[in-house]
């Protein structure tokens, strides 16, 4: 059986609102200033229990990856259920909930509690991908050294074919902010019509 050898790496559609607004801004939280950081690590640490955004629900009503000002992964249920069909895929998870950003009443009562009358919307989820794939290729990729992290700016990234494969989704600790999927998790994500994704072909050694 021949090995698919595409990836795609998962980009923004910075274009499906039509302006350059962000689809939701997160509510402060505790430790919110690291948090971003450390969802693209793959560092237990501990997980709020869930987050509040404040977002435009004309947009992610229609939208599985929606870019908020965070620029953590955010993904749909929808999204979830192809990953959770993967057995392989190692990640954690944090509960969201959007509240429509039209709506300026009291968000929450004196328990910290969502008032009932505020229009949500919980159908999103942050991931933390758990593992890094070592597949970034140092001899054909052009970047600049850095003495701290792995790599400094990528300039031309390429990735090298594992023997068995690359896996369904993954990161790289040379750019562990950015996901990549396979061929195969491309062609499911493309057949259950997942929106709000620019899918970037990678070169492959």
């Amino acid at each position: 059986m021949s090995l698919e050898n595409k990836v795609y790496k998962l980009n923004w559609n910075f274009n499906h609102s039509g302006d350059s607004e962000k689809d939701a801004f997160h509510l402060p939280f505790k430790n919110n200033i690291e948090f971003s950081a450390d969802m693209i690590s793959v560092s237990e640490f501990e997980l709020p229990q869930r987050l509040y955004f404040q977002a435009n629900f004309k947009i992610i009503e229609y939208i599985d990856y929606p870019l908020t000002d965070l620029h953590i992964q955010i993904i749909s249920k929808r999204m979830l259920d192809i990953f959770n069909k993967l057995k392989n895929v190692k990640h954690r998870q944090v509960p969201i909930t959007m509240i429509d950003d039209t709506f300026f009443g009291e968000l929450f009562d004196r328990k910290g509690e969502l008032n009932p009358n505020v229009p949500i919307n919980n159908d999103f989820v942050a991931i933390q991908l758990m593992e890094y794939t070592d597949v970034f290729d140092y001899d054909k990729s052009e970047y600049e050294e850095d003495f701290i992290l792995p790599v400094g700016h990528i300039y031309k990234l390429i990735l090298k074919m594992p023997k068995d494969g690359f896996p369904s989704v993954f990161k790289l600790q040379e750019c562990s902010s950015q996901v990549f999927v396979s061929e195969q998790m491309y062609g499911r994500m493309k057949k259950e019509n997942i929106k709000g994704i620019e899918f970037e072909e990678i070169e492959v050694s």
